[in-house]
């Protein structure tokens, strides 16, 4: 039976991939732990590594009641049960591969219920609990963008959009996914006084499915 089941990872996701250290928000009705770490490996960082994470930039604003540091995520409890987006800017820094001045936009948001984009770089579901996507940059669809997806059992598939913007991905197990977008804008412009010639983007978005093949991956654990 477990032969079957890695036989059918193999066919549906792909080759795995590891993720690299990554901000992501998971949802439950009117709470939302953000963590940060790699998904895919179950690690999550906790003390001075998890206050590196800001949490300035939660949308809508007006949906926030209260915001706590816990062991190994920051817990932050809604108003109402709505898509949550957590966004993290980092000042501009020289890339080590071409010495240009990037500055990075991090958003992390949990759900796929609301229609509307709530970050720059944002994945809008066709319908609420969809599994039709429309990755989005300022509004804007984007054709051919890669976008990678991850599975509760943590096998990972990149899909491309279509000419719409648009991919639809396949969920048969029960748990947690998560799909990342990355966009790099080369406009070059100042923050803070600081100048930066460009900006690269990362969103990721998770939400949970009920039913499907049940996997039982346990709940991650803060190093």
């Amino acid at each position: 039976m477990k032969k079957s089941i890695l036989a059918l990872l193999v066919v549906a996701l792909g080759a795995t991939s590891v993720l690299a250290h990554n901000i992501w928000a998971s949802k439950n009705k009117k709470e939302v732990k953000l963590y940060f770490g790699d998904w895919a490996d179950d690690v999550l960082e906790k003390g001075e590594r998890l206050n590196m994470i800001k949490t300035e930039i939660i949308l809508p604003s007006n949906n926030v009641k209260h915001i706590s540091r816990e062991e190994g995520y920051i817990l932050i409890e809604l108003e109402q049960s709505l898509d949550t987006v957590v966004i993290n800017e980092r000042e501009p820094r020289k890339s080590r591969i071409n010495q240009n001045l990037s500055r990075s936009v991090t958003a992390a948001r949990a759900g796929r219920n609301d229609l509307i984009a709530l970050a720059t770089l944002d994945m809008i579901p066709q319908k609420p609990n969809s599994n039709t996507f429309t990755v989005v940059y300022q509004g804007t669809p984007l054709a051919k963008k890669s976008v990678t997806v991850y599975s509760p059992t943590t096998w990972s598939k990149t899909f491309r959009t279509n000419d719409k913007g648009e991919f639809t991905l396949h969920t048969p197990w029960q748990g947690e996914y998560m799909i990342e977008v990355k966009h790099e804008d080369n406009t070059a412009g100042k923050i803070n006084e600081k100048p930066y010639e460009s900006t690269n983007y990362t969103t990721t978005l998770t939400f949970n499915v009920q039913n499907g093949i049940a996997w039982g991956r346990p709940l991650p654990l803060a190093q």
